[in-house]
């Protein structure tokens, strides 16, 4: 009877102990399929920062990471305040799915909000390029079709540097992963597949891209006296809207029905003899011009007091030969250097890359007659 209640015992006890180690089983397993923690690192942004310009043109006073599911269902939208490039970024409770990754970088510069009532919004009520079908989805051709192309645009850009910092509202920039092939992003494409279960965490470099262009001005004073300069003045080559990503197919920059405008700057300065100054730095839109049609040039011209020989006498600096279109691609940056001798104000150009986190379209020389 003893022997009977042991066996007895022993049997309730494993059995008891098998429907336990099933239950941990199985909560283990629930909690690995749930979600997933992703980590992520930012690439793009200069390591070094040792002036004003670089801080500012670095600055991440916002970042929105969104991530949907591969169908544009979105599962996170974070907004994240004075991120740094080694600011640790977690983003926590990913359902277990295949997911693209868009990040915006400073918003509000363009006067935007990206929540995702207002994204939705933006992308199911806009017809301009055919992409609204008002399915509550942000689908990959639909968000890289969009542009910021509101009537008052041209509000937020151009801007100087001065002008730039003192609002204090960083530089747009766009990001993705998991999207679709590009070079200039990073991306293969293929979205992120976190239904593995043995993924707990996964980490993720998103390469921010700038949205405008730096045009930087240096004038060299090469006559006998001081010149005294009332502004800037530059062609017909400022669009008035510009797209969220880079379209890399025929490379295409500038979105639908995108105007290029004149755009002159008030600059109250004087240029000693012998000195060389820069006078302007200043950002702007992504642009495209006709190398057929004259009306739209990369041009420069100065409004001086006491030089009128070469007042508004414009010069092409920026060209691409043997092509039909000029390009001054997003993230990149163009250097004027212009010499002002004795009656004469001319231009050359040497075109170059040489900065890593921008890329420079080089230093385009000029002489003003």
């Amino acid at each position: 009877m003893k022997n009977f209640r042991k066996y007895l015992c022993l049997i309730l006890f494993l059995f008891l102990a098998g429907i336990m180690s099933s239950c941990v089983k199985n909560l283990d397993t629930a909690g690995l399929s749930e979600t997933v923690t992703l980590n992520f690192q930012l690439a793009g942004l200069s390591r070094v920062t040792t002036d004003a310009e670089n801080d500012f043109e670095n600055a991440l006073n916002t970042l929105r990471i969104l991530i949907t599911d591969e169908a544009g269902v979105v599962l996170a939208n974070s907004l994240l305040e004075n991120v740094t490039s080694d600011s640790p970024i977690r983003i926590v409770g990913i359902p277990r799915s295949k997911i693209r990754v868009y990040a915006f970088a400073n918003e509000e510069s363009m006067g935007r909000n990206f929540d995702t009532e207002s994204l939705l919004k933006d992308i199911d009520e806009n017809t301009s390029y055919n992409i609204g079908n008002g399915n509550g989805k942000l689908e990959p051709d639909e968000i890289l079709a969009r542009a910021w192309d509101r009537d008052d645009q041209t509000t937020f850009f151009p801007l100087t540097l001065e002008e730039a910092i003192k609002k204090d509202e960083g530089l747009p920039m766009t990001g993705c992963y998991g999207v679709k092939k590009s070079d200039e992003y990073h991306d293969d494409g293929n979205p992120l597949d976190l239904t593995n279960e043995e993924i707990i965490e996964k980490n993720i470099t998103i390469h921010l891209v700038r949205c405008v262009a730096k045009i930087v001005v240096n004038l060299t004073n090469n006559t006998s006296s001081s010149i005294d300069l009332n502004s800037v003045m530059f062609g017909r080559f400022f669009p008035n809207k510009v797209y969220y990503y880079r379209h890399t197919e025929n490379d295409v920059q500038t979105p639908n029905n995108t105007e290029l405008i004149y755009h002159n700057f008030d600059k109250v300065s004087r240029l000693l003899v012998g000195t060389n100054v820069n006078v302007l730095t200043y950002y702007l839109y992504p642009s495209s011009t006709d190398n057929n049609n004259d009306d739209y040039r990369f041009s420069i011209a100065l409004n001086t007091t006491n030089l009128p020989a070469i007042n508004r006498q414009y010069k092409e600096f920026f060209k691409t030969e043997d092509s039909n279109r000029t390009i001054l691609g997003r993230n990149t940056i163009l250097t004027v250097n212009g010499t002002i001798n004795p009656g004469s104000f001319t231009v050359s150009s040497n075109l170059q890359v040489k900065i890593e986190d921008w890329n420079s379209k080089g230093d385009m020389d000029i002489e003003f007659n």
